[in-house]
Parts: structure tokens; sequence; C-alpha cells
């Protein structure tokens, strides 16, 4: 129930999905940790495996609230759902369809239950989430859509995970494995896209749906073919706020997290690290050189492999840059003009922490606290803010109010676009 051994059998550089959650968290969104390991049954040698968190509500995976059976009516009927949009399989069958497709053509999308599962829901608690979808949908249909977006949507979370997507060109998201979660009201109560998952076929490992290629738009080239996703992708698709948003937070990660040669870098270190691991592994399942469905590189020894998939990845980095340069704006902490800005004191600190806001501008304000790997601390604010001077403190505790341990930790910063992420340290 808490871990999946993953084969990674088709990716012959044995890293693509390592490398899409590792992205993910260093940008401060959850994804599944993992670890690579060599498995031995009886004696019997299987190869390297990944050992992967399976995606579930914890406090230290996808943190909201624990929907019980007895949650429902009030508040607590409101949260602790993970829903997915993908195809029918194994125990996780049964859900629901949206009303709306891309185009009368389109096949209907299925949402699933994830976590709780269908046979831990209760009546109630089925109806309310699937409700609660179905209503958004119909909101989004309307010419005000979006007002509601804003009110009810995760717009800074959806832009992070289209960056690590359109990075890895993932060909299955947004028709499969892809994860929505929702809190309850009184904690936010948005729809959020996410985490990623399955990106085994992404990073130019599939030969169909122009997998290998590093131009173009995964989101746009699903809509254009009238892909089964939620209607409402095109939507944000065509929004120039959003798409600006997507820009201006490129600008920021590549300079960060998501530059170039640290990903470079990345792969490199894990190669190194399974060098002897996949001579092993590649003994035990002699596929090099060999086509493995549905590869479009057939690489004839592992570093081959390594050099297309960093080949592939530094490609796709540069054909991004240059077409989201085109609408970014200058991205700063403090704007051009030196009208909004934060500011955190003391750091280091011992108690708590201040964070002092100046706006310009009313605005939709959000501080979130991160530890080293993204995983959420502290919510400390999420709403609209008036012009002036505002000031937030952490007590060094967690949303669970117990102390948090002594470190380094992120604080990320929304006002209207997500405009950094830096550190303070706590000194017990």
């Amino acid at each position: 129930n808490d871990w999946i051994l993953y084969p990674p059998y088709s990716d012959q550089s044995l890293l693509r999905n390592v490398l899409a959650y590792r992205l993910s968290n260093d940008i401060g969104r959850y994804a599944p940790r993992t670890r690579f390991c060599e498995l031995i049954v009886n004696n019997d040698y299987r190869g390297i495996y990944v050992l992967i968190e399976k995606i579930k509500r914890d406090d230290h995976r996808i943190s909201i609230a624990k929907l019980r059976p007895e949650d429902n009516s009030g508040d607590q009927l409101t949260g602790g759902y993970v829903v997915k949009v993908d195809r029918n399989a194994g125990e996780e069958n049964e859900g629901w369809e949206s009303r709306y497709t891309l185009s009368p053509t389109a096949q209907k999308v299925p949402w699933l239950y994830h976590d709780p599962g269908p046979d831990e829901l209760t009546t109630q608690q089925k109806d309310y989430i699937k409700q609660y979808v179905l209503d958004w949908e119909e909101k989004m249909r309307r010419t005000d859509w979006d007002e509601y977006l804003r009110k009810l949507f995760d717009i800074e979370a959806f832009i992070d995970y289209y960056l690590i997507n359109e990075l890895a060109k993932n060909i299955d998201t947004y028709t499969f494995s892809t994860f929505f979660y929702k809190d309850r009201d009184s904690r936010g109560g948005k729809l959020v896209i996410g985490p990623v998952w399955d990106i085994n076929l992404g990073f130019g490992n599939a030969d169909y749906f122009e997998g290998m290629e590093t131009s173009g738009w995964l989101l746009r080239k699903k809509i254009t073919v009238n892909d089964r996703i939620p209607f409402w992708l095109a939507r944000i698709d065509g929004n120039s706020e959003i798409q600006q948003k997507i820009a201006d937070r490129w600008q920021s990660l590549k300079r960060s997290e998501l530059a170039l040669d640290r990903l470079l870098k990345l792969v490199d270190a894990w190669a190194d690290t399974l060098n002897e691991a996949q001579q092993r592994n590649f003994e035990r399942w002699p596929i090099l050189g060999e086509y493995v469905w549905p590869n479009y590189f057939v690489g004839k020894s592992y570093a081959e492999e390594i050099e297309y998939l960093k080949e592939w990845l530094s490609r796709r980095w540069n054909w991004m840059d240059q077409e989201l340069n085109k609408t970014a704006s200058s991205l700063e902490f403090t704007d051009q003009n030196q009208e909004s800005s934060l500011k955190a004191f003391p750091n280091p600190f011992n108690g708590s922490v201040t964070f002092q806001i100046t706006l310009a501008k009313a605005s939709f304000v959000k501080i979130l606290i991160t530890n080293e790997i993204g995983i959420r601390i502290r919510s400390l604010v999420e709403r609209d803010l008036s012009v002036g001077a505002h000031t937030f403190q952490w007590d060094g505790l967690d949303d669970r109010h117990m102390p948090a341990a002594s470190g380094a930790y992120f604080y990320l910063f929304f006002h209207d676009q997500y405009v950094d992420r830096r550190t303070v340290t706590l000194i017990r």
C-alpha cells in the first residue's frame, strides 16, 4: 500500500521517472521520492528496480486532510480526496465520466477514485467529489470561466505540472496517470493537479505521438487532435495571462532548479552511481541494442542511452527556452519599480521569523514553507491582500502544530504569479 517496485525495462537509461520526480520536488512540488535498488528473489538476480512512493494522502506525501468514514457532512466532507484521469485498471475502476469533451467525436474522459479508494469511500463522499468536479466543469464552460479558475483551481500548481511534463514531453499526461487532489474548504479547498507520475515514455523514449521530437507543445498537440483530455485544458492553454505566467515561471526556474547544466549533471551523477549495477542488470536482461516497445532510440550500450537522453534533453530545453522567451517578461523577486517586495527577518532565527510584504496593488498572495525536498511544512497565508505592508510570522511549527527540526527551509512567495523561492534557517 505504501511502495511500488518499478522495473524500468522499457527505459534503458533507467533514469526517466527518477529524473522527472526529482525535478518536480526541486521546484517545490511534491512527487514520489525514489531509490535505486537491485532485486534478488530466492538467490535469483532480477536486476535494477526503482523503489517509489505510492501516490496517496499522507502528511509527508499529498499533505491534505485525512478523510474518515464518518466524515459525511460539513467541512469534513469537502476534502481529503485524490482522484485521477486514467484508464480503468485493477481495483481502481470506479468513478465517473465528464459530461463534456474537446469535440463531439472525442472520447469521454474517465475520472477514477484513487485515495481513498472506491471500497473505502462512503456513498456521500463519492457523490461529493464527483459532483464537485462536474460542477467545476460546468463553471469552466461559462463565459466568465476565468473567474472560477482563480477561485477554484490552483493555477501555480498547474504551471509547475505543465513545465515538468512539457520538458519531458510526457505523451501520457492529461490522458493517463493524471492526478488531482482536493483539501477541505477550510484549508483552501482548491482543485490541484499533480503529482507528476509515470514518465518512463518521456524524454524522447516514445516512437509515437511525436514523443521523439524535441519541438512542439505536447498539450497543444493533444488539443489539436481532440485527444481524450479534460476539455477545459484548451481554455487554460489559450489564456494569455496564464501563458505569461508560464513564461515568467520558466525564466525563474531556468536559472536555478531547471538550469540545463544542472539537469545534465544530475543525469551524469546517476549514471555514474549505476555504472556497476547497470552491467549486472543488462547481463540479466540483454536488451541493449534491441528494440523494446516503444523505444525511438536503440542504443548499443548504456553510455549511448545516457548520451541520447542528455542530447534530447538539451535540445528540448533549448526549444522551450526559445519559445518561452518570446512571451517572457522580466521577473524579479522585487519588481522593476521596487514597488512590491517580501523580506524575512531575522535569518537565521530561533523562535519565530517575520515575513514582511509590501504590495503596490491588491493581489492574491500565498506563502508556503517547505523543507529542502519540497514537502510542505506550513501554509502561512493564501488570500487576497490589500495595497500596502503586511506582516506574517512563522513560529517554527508545522501544519500539525508540531515543532519543525533545525535546518534550512524554503519559503515560496506567490504574488499574482509565482515569484521566487528563498531560504530561512531555523536554529533550535
